[in-house]
């Protein structure tokens, strides 16, 4: 049995047919600023206390204090704190640094 034949490869068309053009590469990051990314902490968890610092604007270590870490792994505290930032995660914040603690944890450090 006869294989058919093939085109040759044409990176042109094969990418664009399958979308690899669809997506800009690079992507251009814009920088966030702290007051922004404990901004939108704060409003997704409106009881915690938040301090973020960051100075290059992609790079941030954030300490979040909430009672709604009361009986949670760190994992799911720090998945609770990443959902609060959606989208910006991986994009303009390119990476963050969590410690997340229950008030009670807070007062004995």
């Amino acid at each position: 049995m006869a294989l058919a034949s093939q085109p040759p490869f044409d990176p042109d068309r094969d990418r664009a047919a399958s979308g690899a053009w669809s997506i800009p590469f690079p992507r251009k990051r814009q920088n966030m600023d702290t007051s922004t990314v404990q901004s939108l902490i704060q409003q997704g968890m409106p009881d915690a206390r938040v301090e973020v610092h960051g100075p290059d604007g992609v790079h941030f270590e954030a300490l979040v204090i909430s009672p709604s870490f009361a009986g949670k792994l760190p994992l799911a505290r720090h998945r609770m704190v990443y959902a609060m930032l959606g989208e910006l995660m991986g994009g303009a914040i390119h990476a963050l640094s969590l410690r997340t603690l229950t008030p009670e944890e807070a007062q004995r450090q």
